[in-house]
């Protein structure tokens, strides 16, 4: 029987990993305490009561740069910048203001990069009650390389869809937006009329427009530089998730899913026992998408035995 193994983050907490959303806050405040208030309230001002450890929720709230007023921050910029064309040239204060709000959010996926590379797998055990075969495969979305470094398993077995430790990592939400602020639409031919834009509000619009994409995560783009290991599904008979919070943000790879595997194809879900919200998800969701209660079997991970007997 050929199998794919949907890896999530529960799968490196099974494994005593440190890598929950507060893991990652602890790293911040000890290693990046300039950066941890901004990133900190990033989360909290956007939601006062937000409490989570999972990153499908933080990356739901990350859709918050999308929301951000770029009117006001432009408006800003430009109120707060020398008036005097002259000096305001050499200084470029709204060039310089704009990137004032900038800054900080790309010091988040430094920080976000930093932590993730220096995550010590090799130090944990493996699960002995997990026996993956040789023919297995693995759709991961997980960073790290504990398949890897503790189950033996090739890279070429392997999709880390969001990046892995080392490389370039995507990490974010899946809402598409325009550039909020408008880049002048003026022509050559205006500008031998004499009609001109200020080239320090254009330049500040095009800083403030980097913000929105920042965080986005474009699985849609994903998928079809992938588009071969996702039709493979259609050749595998089980599809077990283990660890992978289904969360909004990640439904796309479960739609591109569903849509590949055979119609008889069987599911197993491996989750946290102290979060049965996470097997609702689950039931709520393959009900919506018609997929038999018969063919599905839920685990805990005190149970992921059965799996592999």
């Amino acid at each position: 029987m050929k199998r794919l193994f949907v890896i999530g983050n529960g799968f490196d907490l099974h494994h005593d990993l440190n890598t929950g959303f507060n893991s990652f806050r602890t790293h911040l405040k000890e290693n990046y305490p300039e950066y941890f208030d901004f990133i900190n309230n990033l989360i909290l001002e956007h939601n006062p009561s937000f409490n989570s450890d999972d990153w499908n929720h933080i990356e739901d709230e990350m859709v918050c740069v999308t929301e951000l007023d770029y009117d006001y921050m432009l408006d800003e910029a430009i109120a707060s910048s020398e008036t005097d064309m002259d000096k305001a040239s050499y200084w470029n204060d709204i060039q310089f203001n704009a990137d004032y709000f900038n800054r900080d959010l790309p010091n988040f996926k430094k920080c976000f990069d930093s932590w993730i590379d220096n995550i010590d797998v090799k130090s944990h055990n493996a699960d002995i009650n997990i026996n993956f075969k040789k023919n297995d495969c693995f759709l991961n979305f997980n960073y790290t390389d504990t398949l890897q470094q503790l189950y033996g398993i090739d890279d070429s077995k392997v999709l880390h869809i969001h990046g892995k430790k080392g490389y370039e990592k995507v990490f974010g939400h899946n809402v598409y937006s325009e550039e909020p602020l408008r880049m002048s639409t003026l022509t050559q031919e205006d500008y031998d009329h004499g009609i001109e834009d200020d080239w320090r509000i254009e330049e500040a619009k095009a800083i403030l427009n980097q913000i929105p994409v920042l965080f986005y995560k474009d699985s849609e783009t994903l998928i079809g530089e992938h588009q071969g290991f996702f039709d493979s599904m259609s050749g595998y008979d089980e599809i077990v998730f283990m660890g992978w919070a289904l969360g909004e943000q990640d439904e796309v790879y479960m739609n591109q899913i569903l849509a590949q595997v055979k119609t008889n194809a069987k599911f197993s879900v491996v989750y946290y026992s102290g979060d049965p919200a996470a097997k609702l998800k689950y039931q709520t969701f393959f009900k919506s998408h018609n997929v038999k209660n018969e063919n599905v079997n839920y685990y805990t991970w005190g149970d992921v035995w059965k799996i592999f007997n």
